[in-house]
């Protein structure tokens, strides 16, 4: 039968809870749980979902997706509401680092380019440039281009964000030096904050 798949995640009140399910070793499901009851959102057989985030009113959920062991990960955001898929992103050849919600409309999203693409991708670019760079996706308008919150001067990598208090935290890689960056969401202000050691696993 099914099991949990990775840790729950709540909205900032507490009253909503959502949680992934691992259906015979791969399918798997979202659930989401209210004070109204239980509501089924996804059973993707071919799906597994990773790293559940939802907004802090309850009503997006935003996760990724992978179709297969090999297949890159797609970001997809869920209105709670009715299942709805409001966005639904690829790694356009580089690297989803992370994400995070600033606010009950919009998400943060940590994108790192391909350094060298074989050849050009087709299309429009969701996120473009050559430098890794923190994102604001709007939720009214998500298919609107987002806009670039940071973007690192110096060429550090960072592996997540974290947001909380107007702010985004930014956990540099390895060789990128000991600290966190903390970005202002109201101006793109930012500065680095030394630490003496390696932060893994900073909390707002």
């Amino acid at each position: 039968g099914p099991r949990l798949h990775g840790p729950a995640t709540t909205s900032a009140d507490g009253e909503t809870v959502a949680f992934s399910e691992v259906i015979y070793t791969w399918a798997r499901t979202l659930t989401v749980a209210d004070h109204a009851g239980t509501r089924r959102l996804v059973t993707a057989p071919t799906t597994t979902f990773t790293a559940l985030a939802l907004s802090p009113g309850g009503q997006h959920l935003a996760a990724y997706a992978r179709r297969c062991t090999k297949c890159a990960r797609r970001l997809v955001v869920y209105r709670t509401g009715d299942g709805v898929v409001t966005l639904d992103a690829d790694d356009e050849g580089g690297t989803l680092a992370g994400f995070a919600w600033a606010d009950n409309d919009r998400l943060l999203v940590l994108h790192t380019p391909q350094i060298s693409p074989a050849k050009p991708r087709p299309g429009a670019r969701r996120f473009p440039g050559s430098e890794q760079g923190l994102w604001a996706i709007s939720m009214a308008a998500p298919d609107a281009a987002p806009k670039r919150v940071f973007s690192s001067p110096d060429g550090r990598r960072y592996l997540s964000v974290i947001s909380g208090h107007g702010q985004a935290i930014l956990v540099p890689g390895s060789g990128a030096g000991h600290g966190l960056q903390v970005v202002s969401l109201t101006d793109g202000r930012a500065h680095f904050i030394r630490s003496a050691h390696r932060v893994t696993d900073p909390q707002l």
